[in-house]
């Protein structure tokens, strides 16, 4: 096998739009001093991170460090710290198999493939949710070669801003995250800043994703606002940033999804006036003239008859809750990109 670092030329790397050198991390390294320790941690995990590539080798090889892993106890390591490889261009990307550690191994050397035969291919790979990488490499056939990927239907990113949910909490590994697969579907760039449980609404975090050039933003974090009046002070004017330095821009509001069972929860009063307040900034904008925004509702995104199946633990969806976000997310972002 021969070896190549992923930000070598003609391997596509998306997702690290700040990125320098070969350190992999989602935010501005320089930045990283003005937000929180747990931002400071989380922005090195590469959730969102892909890298594409056409070859004709019969097999690809992983040689990675990992910088760091938390285990969780609602989450597998093919989701934490594992690596999706999908097959195929453009919307028809077919999931083709993961390389993992063990909960005691930092460093990976495996391949997959085999069997192939050596016939030019499009693959993706998607990289660990909850993790860091110190060191990665891709290996082909030494007589093999590579050549750039096709490019994206949806160039410019988009970018979705959020809580552990949007950092992919808790799909059964990276591919199945909800950004990750309506990206997939629409064949779109995009850029994964979920942040678990530490998206406050910074105003230093929406003036960076405001330095973007990007081709819609989904606005998604009123479920780690500590309190309603936090929401309050910071919803409007986060969005308000965004929207300054694009004025044009489609930017889509979502909630947190929530859902009413058939039983007595005390918790609903929150998650309501939560709802109510991301909307009022959807409404306050629509009134002022601003036809370029969109209301996501968090309590349509799962099927009356399918809830139980849909969280983890009451928050975090499972791969089918997931699929359903992505689905009621795609309808709206298919319309809104007038793709086709």
């Amino acid at each position: 096998m021969k070896y190549f670092n992923i930000t070598d030329e003609p391997f596509c790397l998306s997702g690290f739009p700040w990125i320098k050198k070969n350190n992999l991390c989602r935010l501005p390294v320089d930045a990283l001093s003005m937000f929180s320790e747990s931002i400071q941690t989380l922005a090195w995990h590469t959730s969102g991170g892909m890298v594409r590539f056409r070859t004709n080798s019969n097999n690809i090889s992983l040689k990675v460090k990992l910088k760091e892993c938390y285990l969780h106890p609602n989450m597998p390591m093919t989701a934490l710290c594992g690596f999706d490889f999908y097959l195929g261009e453009g919307t028809d990307k077919r999931f083709y198999g993961s390389i993992f550690p063990q909960y005691d191994q930092w460093e990976i050397e495996e391949q997959i493939g085999d069997g192939l035969d050596k016939k030019w291919r499009e693959w993706s790979i998607y990289l660990p949710i909850y993790c860091g990488i110190e060191d990665i490499k891709i290996g082909i056939n030494e007589d093999a070669k590579v050549l750039p990927p096709s490019s994206f239907t949806v160039e410019k990113p988009i970018v979705f801003y959020g809580s552990s949910i949007t950092q992919g909490a808790c799909s059964s590994r990276p591919g199945n995250a909800y950004t990750h697969t309506v990206a997939r579907w629409l064949d779109g760039n995009f850029v994964d800043l979920g942040f678990s449980g530490s998206a406050k609404g910074e105003e230093e975090m929406a003036e960076l994703i405001a330095s973007l050039d990007m081709e819609l933003f989904v606005m998604d974090y009123d479920h780690n606002a500590p309190d309603q009046e936090h929401l309050l002070k910071t919803h409007e004017p986060f969005f308000k940033i965004i929207r300054e330095k694009h004025p044009d821009m489609p930017v889509v509001f979502m909630t947190a999804p929530y859902y009413h069972y058939p039983m007595e929860r005390n918790d609903y009063a929150d998650k309501d006036k939560r709802r109510e307040i991301v909307y009022r900034t959807f409404k306050r904008a629509k009134e002022a003239g601003d036809g370029n925004v969109y209301f996501l509702d968090g309590y349509e995104f799962f099927p009356k008859s399918m809830v139980d199946a849909c969280t983890v633990d009451n928050i975090h969806p499972t791969d089918i809750g997931m699929f359903y976000m992505a689905k009621s997310l795609y309808t709206i972002l298919y319309d809104i990109l007038k793709i086709g």
